[in-house]
């Protein structure tokens, strides 16, 4: 057949295609649900741990302040990161499961976790309550040191001064000590001095950031694996502590492996050369 033919087939029976399209439409919306499907209900499992009257967290929980202050620490930013942290879960995710509760007549403390896993749920309630332990114990023995105790002027200038003193004392241990107490009063001068030092530093290290790339990711580790303890928020009455420099020093230390492998390099370059050009 010719295409003609077929589209005069299809002008003589145009009734059937309507009729076919009416049909199928129709099979179609009687066969669509009204509403979409809802999923089935998730069970939720909570679990609870109790710090009891006595318990190294809360001490004497006859002292309503003593609950008070476990209670307004279990939902702080500090322990919710650190409980996060070792659960390996998401900050936001940890806040929302937990709550705490406090019973002022039983002198107990209940932290709570809600998850649809019980065994995450009573594993979120365990570490949040350990480290409400530990952060109270520490507290307790004067380990946490609050921040008005030292201004963030003295703070900042002992950490500047800190940087460059590792550094020194790395070059020539002497007068080493188990506790370096922390002062009073910065100099003015140091701090300046140690300041204007790390940023001539910083400088160096990024202008051979190219050429020698061994010393910005030494001295930018030294930098950075020193911040969390280099005493901006003070743990102690520490100015600093040489156990602190363990991984920090790494950097440092590979600046100067790196540095001697260039100059020694460069110096038996110099020699081959040399005698090419006495050869020739």
């Amino acid at each position: 057949m010719a295409p003609s033919d077929y589209m005069r087939v299809l002008r003589a029976r145009w009734w059937v295609i309507a009729l076919l399209v009416l049909v199928g439409t129709s099979v179609a919306w009687l066969t669509t649900p009204t509403k979409p499907p809802t999923a089935p209900p998730v069970a939720r499992f909570r679990a609870t741990t109790v710090l009891a009257k006595g318990s190294t967290a809360t001490g004497d929980t006859t002292d309503a302040s003593n609950l008070a202050l476990a209670s307004s620490l279990v939902g702080s930013s500090m322990l919710i990161e650190r409980t996060a942290s070792e659960l390996g879960r998401p900050a936001a995710e940890v806040a929302t499961d937990l709550a705490v509760a406090v019973n002022d007549k039983a002198g107990t403390l209940q932290i709570s976790s809600v998850d649809t896993d019980p065994g995450l749920a009573m594993r979120e309630a365990d570490v949040l309550a350990a480290q409400l332990v530990t952060f109270l114990a520490q507290r307790s023995e004067g380990a946490v040191s609050p921040l008005s105790r030292w201004s963030f002027g003295i703070r900042l200038a002992n950490a500047l001064t800190a940087y460059v003193r590792y550094l020194a004392l790395t070059v020539r241990p002497s007068s080493l000590s188990i506790f370096y107490p922390m002062p009073r009063a910065v100099s003015l001068a140091a701090a300046s001095a140690s300041a204007l030092f790390l940023f001539a530093a910083c400088a160096l290290a990024l202008y051979l950031a190219r050429r020698r790339a061994y010393v910005t990711t030494g001295w930018f580790w030294y930098l950075g694996m020193l911040l969390p303890v280099i005493g901006l928020v003070k743990i102690g009455g520490q100015s600093m502590a040489d156990r602190y420099t363990y991984l920090p020093l790494i950097g440092i230390f590979l600046i100067v492996s790196w540095g001697l492998g260039d100059l020694l390099g460069r110096g038996r370059r110099a020699g081959v050369g040399a005698a090419r050009a006495d050869d020739r």
